[in-house]
């Protein structure tokens, strides 16, 4: 018995040691306050870190329990509360608003106690009695016209404009302004500025939105499409207040539209848009993905050689020998305006594709091939494709809107040619070819 008198004085020492440490250690010393259930029901949990040892290393093997003390001054603690051998305790029937003080003693099987832990103490809130509900009313003024709503529902002015709610629910308000108005601001209830207002319902509050005419007379719609496609118009578009603008979604050869966002919610795969009333800046974005053919043309297995005469603008077909995948543009009918366009449905597995340029007025010598780099290489330095391994549809320019008056006269021949991936050899190809008298 000696021996545990001597250890408990070593507890009693050791005891507000831990607990000043589990403050500065988050989960081993915690108060909150849980909802209130009826009139004084704030309450207060308390944890906190069992000792193992005594402060001379012996283990402790004898501890019984624990008693909380509290009050509403530091240090002059009221009630005492025997808690048992348990690490977390919650103390009931606390006043509302009011601030507490806490701290917990440790006993042994004879009853005798340590001194007092570091001290804790929390304020409970205020006014959050059972039942007790408050009002919200929203009150509108200015020259412009607008909505306000509730997170929690119950307010929707227009229809309605005051509602009641429980004591400490937060209630969060947004204003939305009517076309041709903005909202300018908020006032009662402590908020301010053109955001959102937060309310922690505590009393019966009256929030004013503020709404003017619009001054401004021109929006923009932004309008940008994504790889295989275009939206029409695009770029930055003004469109004046209270009117409507349509924007065309139109994918390339070989896609098709995956889908068109409006102020980034998706409206489909639609291939028109229309903006009615427009009184605010707006967003547009269209995206697009490859289309899945129903046939495809089939790999070379031969030397095949097509010509045909020149044409305005391409002709899809998934037979080699009726395709004509070269547009030269207004040329093609006596024009003035050289325009080269490709396009070509998607082979039934990989293939490179080479663009071709023989014009013997100029170099009668040597026929020239675009590079993937965008530059003319000469034939006679080896196969270059303009595009290898090719999985999908092409459609695309080569070159566009030329006046032909800036080019030198005479007979040009424009060429596609089709192998299989990495074939250099020209045993098995496709190639189309087209003149133009310039």
């Amino acid at each position: 018995m000696l021996r545990r008198h001597v250890a408990w004085r070593y507890l009693i020492q050791k005891v507000p040691y831990l607990f000043l440490s589990s403050l500065f250690l988050p989960g081993m010393v915690a108060i909150c306050i849980l909802a209130p259930q009826y009139a004084f029901s704030a309450q207060a949990t308390l944890t906190w870190k069992a000792p193992t040892a005594n402060t001379d290393g012996t283990s402790l093997t004898d501890l019984a329990g624990y008693k909380i003390y509290y009050g509403t001054a530091s240090g002059n603690y009221s009630q005492t509360v025997d808690v048992g051998n348990v690490t977390s305790s919650t103390v009931s029937n606390l006043s509302d608003g009011t601030t507490y003080y806490f701290a917990v003693t440790a006993y042994d099987a004879s009853g005798i106690g340590s001194g007092y832990s570091n001290e804790v103490s929390k304020t409970t809130p205020a006014g959050q009695l059972a039942g007790q509900q408050y009002s919200v009313l929203i009150a509108k003024s200015g020259t412009g016209s607008g909505t306000v709503t509730s997170s929690a529902g119950g307010i929707n002015c227009g229809s309605s404009c005051t509602a009641t709610y429980n004591s400490g629910s937060v209630v969060t308000l947004t204003a939305t302004p009517a076309g041709g108005s903005t909202f300018t601001g908020w006032s009662g209830g402590g908020c301010t500025g053109t955001g959102t207002c937060s309310l922690s319902m505590s009393g019966n509050v009256t929030v004013t939105a503020s709404f003017a005419v619009s001054t401004v007379s021109t929006y923009t719609v932004t309008a940008t499409a994504g790889t295989g496609g275009t939206v029409s118009p695009s770029g930055s578009v003004a469109v004046n207040r209270g009117a409507s603008k349509t924007f065309t979604i139109a994918p390339k050869t070989g896609y098709t539209v995956s889908d068109v966002k409006v102020d980034g919610a998706s409206v489909g795969a639609v291939t028109a848009y229309t903006f009615t009333n427009v009184t605010a800046n707006h967003k547009i974005a269209a995206t697009f993905g490859v289309a899945t053919p129903s046939s495809t043309i089939p790999l070379p297995s031969a030397p095949n050689v097509f010509t045909f005469p020149a044409i305005v603008s391409p002709v899809l077909s998934t037979n080699a020998a009726q395709a004509t995948p070269l547009g030269v543009g207004d040329v093609a009918a006596g024009g003035g305006t050289l325009s080269l366009q490709m396009a070509l449905d998607q082979f039934a597995g990989p293939a490179d594709i080479y663009f071709l340029i023989y014009i013997p007025s100029l170099d009668p010598n040597n026929i020239y091939q675009l590079t993937s780099s965008g530059t003319l290489q000469p034939l006679s330095k080896g196969l270059a494709p303009l595009h290898p391994y090719v999985t999908r549809p092409v459609s695309e320019s080569i070159f566009g809107n030329i006046p032909t008056s800036t080019l030198p006269h005479g007979q040009y021949l424009f060429a596609v040619l089709v192998t299989p991936p990495g074939d250099h050899s020209l045993t098995k190809f496709y190639i189309w070819v087209t003149p133009a008298s310039l």
